[in-house]
């Protein structure tokens, strides 16, 4: 999935989250939406040491960062319980509240790479290396791009970002009552 995608996913699942968290304002349920959007790209950052590695803006076929520990579910729970666990001993909700939408937002990133993905992603790891996905092309880079906006998985990406799009302008007209 392409960026779009990952951030209406990551903001969708947080709203869900939220709404299920004990929150103290209208204000804290908003910065934790923005939170999610955001937390929900962060498994592609791995792109900017690529562009480091490549000197320059490149998008190859060897950009194969699915592989690369940052594409992994137990990178970002160890890094939000350990948060959490900050925020259990410092007895500050907020920062679970916090930790709480960096995982289930970077496990949504994660899962979303699952659907129509190159290679899918290590699901299982560190027991097992093996890619899972579905709707898989095997594709990397450009090819990658070209094929996936003709996918099946492009069309859960757009409706996706449609979903995001409608619950943001339902919230907007709801503040206003």
């Amino acid at each position: 999935m392409r960026l779009p995608g990952h951030v209406a996913g990551a903001w969708i699942a947080s709203k869900i989250v939220i709404s299920r968290l004990r929150t103290t304002s209208t204000q804290e349920r908003r910065n934790l939406s923005i939170l999610g959007a955001i937390a929900g790209t962060l498994p592609d950052l791995d792109y900017l040491w690529y562009m480091v590695t490549k000197r320059g803006i490149k998008y190859e076929s060897d950009f194969r960062h699915h592989t690369w520990i940052t594409h992994t579910f137990p990178f970002y729970w160890a890094i939000g319980g350990f948060l959490y666990l900050i925020g259990v001993v410092k007895n500050n909700p907020l920062l679970k509240n916090q930790a709480t939408i960096l995982a289930v937002s970077t496990s949504t990133h994660l899962a979303q790479d699952m659907i129509g993905s190159g290679d899918g992603i290590m699901a299982l790891y560190p027991a097992s290396r093996k890619m899972y996905g579905v709707w898989l092309s095997g594709l990397h880079g450009k090819e990658w791009n070209e094929n996936y906006v003709k996918s099946s998985a492009y069309l859960v990406e757009l409706g996706l970002i449609v979903i995001a799009c409608i619950m943001f302008v339902v919230s907007i007209f709801r503040k206003r009552r």
